[in-house]
């Protein structure tokens, strides 16, 4: 599927590893072991966005489904190609397919420091619903709480 100029599909196990290498440069990188694990679960939805000219991987996003709810667990995209519109690209696909699940409502937690994607998130009508203080650690941080209703 491409979505505003970005190719947006379905992760294979071939793409982990480009995954791992986006994903380690987060301030806070899950191991491959953790990325691996949330790979092809039975209510996963885990999409990556391809670069149009050479089919490299550009972002990804890793969610799940239970039930009538989804959840973003993980976003990133390369940082040479941040603000270019891959993120949007994911979510869009993300919420359209997780609202062909039968999805109603979408949950998101993000570091309270990290403005840029709460920005983002709020672009799609997410909303702020709480607070979980120092939830992250390297660097230690709060976290925001955001959902967005489907309905």
């Amino acid at each position: 599927m491409t979505t505003s100029g970005w190719i947006v599909s379905v992760v294979t196990i071939d793409d982990l590893p480009e995954i791992f290498a986006i994903d380690n440069q987060s301030p806070s990188p899950w191991t491959y072991a953790q990325l691996e694990g949330e790979f092809f679960g039975t209510h996963g939805l885990q999409l990556v966005c391809r670069r149009p000219d050479n089919n490299q991987i550009t972002g990804f996003i890793i969610g799940r489904t239970v039930v009538d709810e989804a959840e973003i667990l993980r976003i990133a995209t390369r940082a040479e190609d941040q603000h270019q519109g891959a993120a949007c690209g994911l979510i869009s696909e993300f919420i359209r397919q997780i609202k062909a699940k039968g999805s109603h409502k979408c949950y998101l937690e993000l570091r309270s420091t990290n403005t840029p994607a709460r920005r983002l998130y709020e672009k799609f009508d997410f909303q702020v619903t709480g607070l979980r203080k120092n939830y992250y650690s390297e660097p230690c941080d709060d976290a925001l709480c955001m959902s967005l209703s489907l309905s």
